[in-house]
């Protein structure tokens, strides 16, 4: 990581209560079937987002002064919420960070508009048919990627 990077961690981190108990793991994205599955799909996304600008992050930290953020960057030491039923979170303005608040819906939608699509490796066919529990997915990208062609 760039020095000046590593400068803006290390001060950063310095808010979060570090402990295996606390789960403070850098990098790491944590989900809880507490929240919705579209909670927790769009922090994945915001996460991967995040890593691929080079930057660093941790999800579900407890601060020091109180509080869980979502997500916290910890380059730009920006707190982020996703916000899914609730119109906005209550007690932010206690967090040592900048906050962001999004909407769950809205990164999910311009993720499918912007990544998941023909052309990408990745690409999901929406609306087939669930799989049965116990039946396993293989994709097969030879197949895909002869139909891009």
């Amino acid at each position: 990581m760039e020095e000046w990077k590593q400068t803006q961690v290390n001060e950063n981190i310095k808010h979060v209560e570090m402990s295996n108990k606390s789960g403070s793991h850098i990098g790491c994205v944590r989900i809880s079937t507490a929240n919705t599955l579209e909670h927790e799909i769009a922090k994945l996304i915001v996460c991967y987002e995040i890593l691929k600008e080079g930057k660093t992050f941790i999800t579900e930290a407890k601060l020091k002064r109180g509080g869980r953020p979502d997500i916290v960057n910890l380059v730009e030491g920006i707190a982020i919420e996703i916000l899914h039923t609730e119109k906005e979170k209550q007690n932010l303005k206690d967090y040592p960070y900048d906050i962001e608040e999004h909407r769950a819906e809205e990164i999910i939608d311009e993720w499918i508009e912007n990544y998941n699509t023909k052309k990408s490796p990745y690409y999901i066919k929406v609306g087939t048919k669930k799989p049965d529990v116990g039946d396993h997915i293989k994709i097969d990208w030879d197949k895909i990627n002869k139909e891009e062609e």
